[in-house]
C-alpha cells in the first residue's frame, strides 16, 4: 500500500477483514493519515520489522492502533512475508486472518478450541519466507490473553532472525514494566495519542471522509441537558465537530 505523499487519505482494503462483522466487511475502510499514523507505521517498519523488536501499540481507544496496523501489514511484500493477524475479544474468543501471495483464509475460535486453533495456525505457518504475527485486542489483566501472547512469543523466540511480532492494546500504559524482562523479549513500546480537535478539523476537509463520519455527528437534540447542541443548528463541519 502506497500513496503520494500529498495525499492524506488511506484506502485499506476490507476484504482483507474477512470474518470480521459489521460493515468491516462491505465497504472500504477510509483512513486520514494524521501525525500519529505515520509515527506508527514508522515504528512498525523500522522497529519491528527491520530491527526484530517486539513491538507493543498502546494507547487509549478510538485512535486508530488497529486499523493503521492492518494498513501497514496490507504495504507488505506477500512473496517475502506471511502475515498473521490474531484479534482477541469477549464475544468471538479468537479470530485469526492469515495472508500470503497465494492465499487468504480466516477462522475463530470460542475459549473451549483457543488453544488448540492457536497451536494450528502457528505451527502451520511457512518456513520458506519471513512471518508478521499481530495480536490485536491484548489486555493485560485477562489471564487468556496472556496465555496467547506467551504462546506468539514462543513462537517468535524459537526463530528471531525470520519471525516478527506485534501487540495491540488499548490499554494506555503497561501496569508493571520489567526493564530486565523487557530487554530480554527486545520489547518496545509505542504510544499511540489520542486525536485532537484540530487534527479532526483538518480530516473533516476532506469532504468524503467526512460525510463517512458526519452521521454520528449528527446527535439526538434531547441530549441537550449534556449540553450537546441542537444538530439542526449546525450548519458548519466545525460546529458539529467541536
Amino acid at each position: 500500500m502506497r500513496w503520494r505523499d500529498d495525499d492524506k487519505l488511506v484506502r485499506l482494503d476490507s476484504s482483507y477483514l474477512q470474518g470480521a462483522s459489521g460493515d468491516d466487511r462491505r465497504r472500504e475502510l477510509l483512513l486520514y493519515r494524521r501525525k500519529a499514523f505515520e509515527e506508527q507505521w514508522g515504528f512498525l517498519q523500522e522497529e519491528v520489522i527491520n530491527e526484530g523488536v517486539l513491538g507493543w501499540i498502546q494507547g487509549p481507544p478510538g485512535t486508530g492502533k488497529t486499523r493503521t496496523t492492518q494498513a501497514f501489514c496490507l504495504s507488505l511484500d506477500m512473496t517475502e512475508w506471511g502475515l498473521t493477524f490474531l484479534r482477541v475479544a469477549k464475544n468471538v474468543y479468537l479470530t485469526c486472518v492469515q495472508v500470503t501471495d497465494k492465499e487468504r483464509r480466516w477462522l475463530t475460535s470460542d475459549a473451549e478450541d483457543e488453544a488448540k486453533v492457536l497451536k494450528r495456525v502457528l505451527a502451520e505457518l511457512s518456513e520458506s519466507k519471513k512471518h508478521l504475527v499481530v495480536l490485536d485486542g491484548y489486555l493485560e489483566r485477562e489471564s487468556d490473553h496472556n496465555r496467547i501472547f506467551k504462546k506468539c512469543l514462543k513462537w517468535r523466540d524459537a526463530k528471531r532472525e525470520s519471525r516478527r511480532l506485534a501487540i495491540v492494546t488499548s490499554m494506555s500504559s503497561r501496569a508493571k514494566p520489567k526493564w530486565q524482562e523487557d530487554q530480554e523479549m527486545k520489547l518496545r513500546e509505542h504510544t499511540v495519542p489520542s486525536w485532537t480537535i484540530e487534527e479532526y478539523l483538518q480530516a473533516a476537509e476532506h469532504e468524503e471522509l467526512y460525510m463517512l463520519v458526519k452521521p454520528f455527528l449528527d446527535i439526538d437534540p434531547s441530549a441537550a441537558y449534556l449540553d450537546i447542541k441542537d444538530p439542526d443548528t449546525l450548519t458548519k463541519k466545525e460546529e458539529k465537530i467541536r
